[in-house]
């Protein structure tokens, strides 16, 4: 799950939906002419930059139990072709909300009056000294730092994001993410009761944010599937989890199917009340 958070001059952090609009800057998104391509091209790009990343992180494993915070940014920065913003902070007493602890959580840094994102904050379980990641939670960084690949290689996505109404950014939130949230058999119908009252453009664009969203958290989850990799090989610092289940425990597949169906449904609506106004002009 993703919240937008605005980092005021005495580095204390907000947390709040978005309701208007963010300029990203180019610390946030890479050069239109790395990133250019289909959305499936854009998406290997996210995986290959994702599995760069985990190469540069083994080289740094050795006899210790854990990574710095200041190489995990540097093995981040030197898969990428230009400079992105990325802190690492450590996950606070902020997220234990209606009785729900995150492991890690990624958010945008936005700065300035004229909210400018600046760039991305992970937040993992770090060590007392808010310096180093034991290596038992690599699953964790795993899956934050691909949905800030994600993020980077799909800007326009991003951006849409920031367009979405409240109260449909809470119903994703609060319906559509958790799992049971809304029967499967159900969610179809709930989305589209919800929807109903927007105009379609603001209806196409949340349907559009809820498919990027979702394929983000399976990618994400996804890629915790490295860390028994890396526990082969490093047992002595590195348990064995139960890893893998996190798309299939949340239905994101099948949300992701329901949502691109009802997308559909909007978008051929939207091009025949177009063809009906203005023919094949």
């Amino acid at each position: 799950m993703i919240y937008i958070y605005k980092v005021a001059k005495n580095n204390f952090y907000d947390f709040y939906i978005v309701i208007m609009y963010y300029d990203l800057t180019k610390t946030a998104k890479l050069p239109l002419r790395v990133i250019k391509g289909t959305a499936k091209q854009r998406d290997a790009m996210s995986e290959k930059l994702f599995f760069d990343f985990c190469k540069n992180i083994s080289l740094h494993i050795g006899n210790n139990d854990r990574l710095s915070v200041s190489v995990i940014k540097d093995c981040f920065q030197n898969t990428l072709p230009t400079k992105i913003g990325l802190q690492i902070s450590g996950v606070g007493k902020i997220f234990n909300e209606k009785s729900c602890i995150y492991d890690g959580y990624t958010g945008y840094m936005v700065r300035g009056k004229n909210r400018k994102v600046v760039g991305y904050n992970v937040f993992c379980p770090l060590d007392e000294s808010k310096k180093n990641l034991e290596l038992k939670y690599l699953d964790v960084l795993f899956h934050e730092i691909r949905h800030v690949y994600d993020f980077i290689t799909n800007p326009k996505s991003l951006v849409r994001g920031f367009f979405v109404p409240k109260r449909l950014q809470n119903f994703y939130d609060e319906k559509i993410y958790p799992k049971d949230a809304i029967k499967l058999d159900k969610l179809e119908q709930r989305i589209s009761n919800q929807i109903k009252r927007f105009p379609y453009y603001k209806r196409i664009d949340f349907l559009q944010e809820v498919r990027s969203s979702l394929q983000s958290e399976i990618n994400a989850y996804n890629c915790e599937l490295v860390y028994p990799i890396f526990a082969t090989m490093h047992p002595q610092h590195m348990p064995m989890k139960n890893i893998g289940d996190g798309v299939e425990y949340y239905n994101f597949q099948e949300k992701l199917t329901i949502c691109e169906k009802l997308l559909k449904k909007e978008l051929l609506a939207v091009r025949a009340e177009n063809k009906q106004l203005f023919g094949n002009k």
